[in-house]
């Protein structure tokens, strides 16, 4: 994603990227047990709805954290490029999107898929 930026935009925006890896590793970390939630309501017998309901609630709310999150680093690295090279830098983020969260592909290894 970063090699879609100029050169000389690419070190500011591995400096931002690296400000943020903390923060978006947790954020992606907490989706797991979210997930696990989730599966567990639905193949819960007899089924619940209000929990199945809970649970998807839960799961959306820490999705929801993640894209903020992922925003705020999109926004920084955009703040400075040129409108062309910001472009470059949308469509690289976008064909790159892994489970549909902009930057997963730039996760740990095990962050994401186990």
């Amino acid at each position: 994603i970063i090699a879609a930026l100029p050169a000389r935009a690419r070190a500011r925006a591995a400096g931002i990227m690296a400000a943020f890896s903390e923060t978006l590793r947790l954020d992606l970390a907490a989706l797991g047990p979210a997930r696990s939630e989730v599966i567990a309501a639905l193949a819960q017998d007899p089924f619940q709805p209000a929990e199945a309901a809970a649970a998807l609630a839960r799961l959306r709310e820490k999705s929801m954290i993640l894209q903020a999150t992922a925003h705020q680093l999109v926004t920084e690295i955009a703040r400075d490029p040129e409108p062309a090279d910001r472009e470059r830098f949308a469509q690289a983020l976008y064909q790159r999107a892994i489970d549909g969260v902009p930057l997963a592909g730039l996760a740990a290894p095990g962050v994401l898929h186990d």
